[in-house]
């Protein structure tokens, strides 16, 4: 406001009180709604990376979104108050400026996080694996496949979702995760049934798992083997300086790795 103020006080002083007090309240005007949609967009913007980033914030309140924004919006509201105390406007505009450098930073990680958890299945690019396995192999087994499935490299923390309850191996200790060597696939897939496997909580590489038909088992065949596949494998550390191409889908290989899975589990 000081800028308004300052203007009317000179136009003021040569024009006379009524022209400057007109000038004084249309500048007061309209900094104030300059100010008020620049809070308004970085209320929503923080919300929308705090509601979108964490499973535990959309769960609180009942998953109500308008209390995270209310409640950020009284944050901000609360250090405006001190900060106009604290220093003059004009350092107070200089912290804004690198603080928004700050803030695209933590945007830019927070694009790449939607892109990778959240967009609709509908607009990913198509890729998929058909195999057969047995039904009474576990969780962790089914782990294993799908690491030779898709050409993960096995380096990063993982989560079966099957239903409200979750799995992982037990030596990661992840919270309130059970045991995935304990429960086999039957236990948790009918036919028809789905379950979800993510793949490197950072990342967020998400597989729908679903048990299209159950079928004999054939004597003569290894398993598990692979059956169909559509799209090559996926590149797991892609990167805009070095990119690569993904890697074509071999299926003969990827059973041989399969049928070695078989083997050592038997």
């Amino acid at each position: 406001m000081d800028v308004s103020s300052i203007a009317a006080a000179m136009i003021g002083a040569q024009a006379g009180p009524l022209l400057g007090g007109g000038i004084g309240f249309l500048g007061a005007w309209v900094l104030f709604k300059t100010q008020l949609d620049l809070m308004e967009g970085m209320v929503r913007a923080i919300t929308d990376i705090l509601w979108t980033g964490s499973s535990r914030i959309r769960a609180w309140r009942g998953g109500d979104v308008r209390a995270v924004y209310y409640t950020v919006l009284g944050v901000m509201v609360i250090w405006g108050v001190f900060a106009l105390r604290l220093a003059q406007p004009f350092v107070l505009l200089q912290i804004g400026a690198n603080i928004a450098g700050v803030v695209l930073a933590i945007a830019s990680l927070h694009l790449l996080y939607v892109n990778t958890c959240l967009l609709p299945p509908h607009v990913r690019p198509p890729m998929w694996r058909r195999v057969r396995l047995p039904a009474t192999v576990t969780l962790g087994d089914l782990h294993d496949v799908i690491q030779v499935l898709f050409g993960w490299d096995g380096d990063h923390l993982h989560v079966f979702q099957a239903g409200k309850e979750q799995y992982s191996d037990p030596f990661a200790n992840l919270d309130e995760t059970g045991d995935e060597l304990a429960v086999r696939v039957r236990d948790v897939l009918a036919p028809g049934g789905k379950i979800s496997y993510t793949y490197d909580l950072g990342a967020c590489w998400e597989h729908e798992i679903t048990l299209e038909k159950v079928v004999p088992r054939d004597p003569g065949q290894d398993y598990p083997v692979g059956v169909g596949y559509k799209g090559d494998s996926p590149v797991e550390y892609w990167s805009e300086d070095d990119p690569e191409e993904p890697e074509p889908f071999n299926l003969a290989e990827v059973n041989r790795r399969l049928a070695a899975l078989g083997e050592a589990g038997e």
